[in-house]
């Protein structure tokens, strides 16, 4: 009786081998990367938090205000976004799906068109 010749996937069934560590031969790149960096980095300043007259101070005032503007509605979509992922993701079981049944088909939602 012949035996099954065993093929490429019945080798490994533990699942995929481990990541070697990185050793001081890929460290030693990876700091030269991050010194050059800091050091090209470090002689920058921020003029433009540090305003010289009247129109500066009011730039400054507008760009700061318009930042934070834009973090209170960035931040929101960005959390709730997180939050929806989480809370409908495929391996959980407790959520449930439950329309009220009196969603517009979707080719009219998508085109606006609705009844005034």
């Amino acid at each position: 009786m012949l035996k099954p010749i065993a093929g490429p996937a019945d080798k490994n069934q533990q699942g995929p081998l481990p990541r070697p560590s990185p050793g001081p031969k890929r460290r030693l790149p990876t700091l030269l990367l991050c010194a050059c960096l800091t050091a090209l980095l470090s002689g920058c300043n921020l003029e433009l938090l540090n305003p010289k007259g009247s129109i500066g101070e009011q730039e400054k005032s507008l760009i700061l205000i318009s930042l934070f503007v834009m973090l209170m509605v960035v931040i929101p979509v960005i959390v709730l976004t997180l939050w929806f992922a989480w809370r409908y993701r495929e391996t959980n079981t407790s959520a449930t799906y439950a329309p009220n049944g009196r969603t517009p088909p979707r080719s009219r939602s998508w085109s606006g068109a609705y009844p005034a």
